[in-house]
């Protein structure tokens, strides 16, 4: 996982500000609402920064995995070592998103992973101290533009470090906080589950933020339409047609333009106390939104700073 590019903290900011680190279970929803929430709502005391996945991590949303890959990230951080898979994550989503080479991330990190072993030999699971990660990273990409079309000539020192910042977290676990935000959704996980991932989230020291049964609920929230939807079939969620379930169907009728992947935010921005109003009348507790339907996201706002 690495800090969305674009939210990163300054220099200045990394000594004072405490920051929240949001994971997202879902790919656009949460982020577009969080984005706008930060743009209207700004605190000189508080950053929100989005973690995103990294290329080899994209198909994972399974709550209890993204626990683990942020785990394995805070760590790397803190012992400063970091994997030859780290690293090649690091590389294929640079330069991916600077076009330096157009191939399909993908194949460049299956290149990059014969690369590293049959020229290295490296397992990628061995861990290079942070001191050599730049001379690895450079040795890494010099064997890859050997063997493909590359659109840069020069691997320049600037180059390198760009690729480190946007790869790691600036995580500071005696100021900053992870923040794992997610849907109950049955379907993900089990209840036995879910009480596992409550556990150790709390042993870790992770604040979870759940919606039941998801985070298009939380959303309707911005709405005074309590009580004029089923709650049993709110909670079942079932869907009502091949894509769309009961809650989306609800909320897309309420909430006129509403997609999963693309919404005008700034609409709900003027809502949020009556979110937060509305919010109370359901459950917010974690552990009771294993089975009850209900949101703790209103709380977690008020934790950023608003209303203060």
């Amino acid at each position: 996982m690495r800090e969305r590019r674009g939210f990163e903290r300054s220099n200045s900011e990394r000594n004072k500000k405490k920051t929240y680190f949001l994971v997202f279970e879902g790919e656009k929803t949460e982020e577009i609402y969080f984005k706008t929430f930060k743009e209207y709502y700004p605190n000189q005391l508080i950053g929100i920064v989005p973690l995103i996945r990294s290329s080899s991590e994209s198909g994972f949303s399974n709550p209890q995995k993204m626990l683990e890959m942020i785990l394995i990230n805070l760590k790397e951080h803190k012992d400063e070592k970091y994997s030859y898979k780290t690293l090649i994550d690091w590389i294929v989503d640079y330069i991916t998103e600077e076009k330096l080479i157009y191939l399909k991330s993908n194949h460049i990190k299956t290149k990059l992973n014969e690369i590293c072993k049959k020229d290295i030999e490296k397992n990628l699971d061995k861990t290079i101290r942070k001191k050599d990660v730049e001379n690895i990273i450079k040795s890494l990409l010099q064997k890859l533009r050997e063997e493909v079309k590359c659109e840069f000539k020069k691997i320049s020192k600037e180059m390198l470090q760009e690729i480190i910042n946007s790869g790691s977290i600036e995580y500071y676990s005696d100021l900053d906080e992870i923040v794992i935000i997610v849907d109950r959704d049955k379907s993900s996980f089990t209840h036995k589950q879910y009480t596992e991932l409550v556990k150790e989230c709390s042993r870790q020291g992770i604040k979870l933020v759940v919606t039941n049964p998801c985070f298009e609920f939380w959303l309707l929230m911005h709405f005074n339409i309590n009580r004029k939807f089923n709650a049993r079939d709110m909670l079942k969620n079932d869907k009502v047609t091949d894509d769309i379930t009961y809650c989306h169907n609800i909320l897309r009728n309420t909430f006129k333009g509403y997609q999963k992947n693309s919404y005008d935010a700034k609409l709900l921005m003027h809502k949020i106390k009556t979110a937060i109003d509305n919010e109370q009348l359901y459950c917010e507790d974690t552990i009771g939104l294993k089975t009850k339907i209900g949101s703790n996201v209103g709380k977690l706002l008020k934790e950023l700073g608003y209303g203060e």
